[in-house]
C-alpha cells in the first residue's frame, strides 16, 4: 500500500499544486480571480482520479486482484491526505514567501463583490464586518493551514469512500 500511496499522493499533491501556480499566474497580479475558474475544476478531478488510480495499482499489483473496502478506503484516504498535504504547504509557502499581498487583493476583491451586490448598505456593511473577521482569523499560519487542507479533503473523503465501494473485489470461490 505505501508505495501506491506515496506514487499517487505525490501524483495527487503535485496536480493540486500545479493548479495553484497556474492560477496565480492566470492572476496576475491583477485581483481578476475568476479567470480560469473552469481550469480549476480540471485540475481538481484529475487530483482526485488519483485515488481511483491508486487503489486500482494497489489491489492489482499487490493483492492480486483482490481488495477489502477498508484497505481500499485507507488507500484512498491516504492519497488524498499526501496530496492535501501537498497542496496546503504549496498555498501557505506561496503567501507567506512569494505573493505577501495575495491575501489583500483578495480581501479587496471579495469586499467589491459585496458592495456591488443588490443589498441594502445595512446588509453590505453587516456581510464586509463579517468578511473582515473572517479573514483576521483566517492570518494565523495554523488556521490558514486548516481552511487549506479543508478545501482538499472533504470531496476527497467522499471520493475515497466512493472507488472502495466500486473497487472492492472478493476472492473468487
Amino acid at each position: 500500500m505505501k508505495t501506491s500511496v506515496i506514487k499517487f499522493g505525490l501524483i495527487s499533491g503535485l496536480i493540486f499544486s500545479a493548479m495553484v501556480i497556474i492560477m496565480i499566474i492566470l492572476e496576475g497580479g491583477t485581483g481578476n480571480f475568476e479567470s480560469g475558474q473552469g481550469l480549476n475544476y480540471l485540475f481538481m478531478i484529475t487530483g482526485y482520479s488519483m485515488v481511483f488510480f491508486g487503489i486500482r495499482e494497489y489491489r492489482d499489483k499487490k493483492l492480486n486482484g483482490v481488495i477489502s473496502f477498508n484497505a481500499a478506503f485507507r488507500t484512498g484516504l491516504l492519497i488524498i491526505v499526501t496530496g492535501g498535504l501537498l497542496y496546503t504547504f504549496t498555498w501557505i509557502f506561496y503567501q507567506y514567501y512569494v505573493d505577501i499581498q495575495f491575501t489583500e487583493r483578495y480581501s479587496e476583491y471579495i469586499i467589491e463583490r459585496i458592495k456591488s451586490g443588490e443589498k441594502n448598505p445595512e446588509q453590505i456593511e453587516k456581510e464586509v464586518e463579517t468578511f473582515r473577521n473572517n479573514m483576521a482569523e483566517y492570518n494565523s499560519p495554523l488556521t490558514k493551514s486548516i481552511y487549506t487542507f479543508l478545501e482538499i479533503f472533504p470531496l476527497g473523503l467522499l471520493i475515497s469512500v466512493l472507488c472502495a465501494l466500486l473497487m472492492r473485489k472478493k476472492v473468487s470461490a
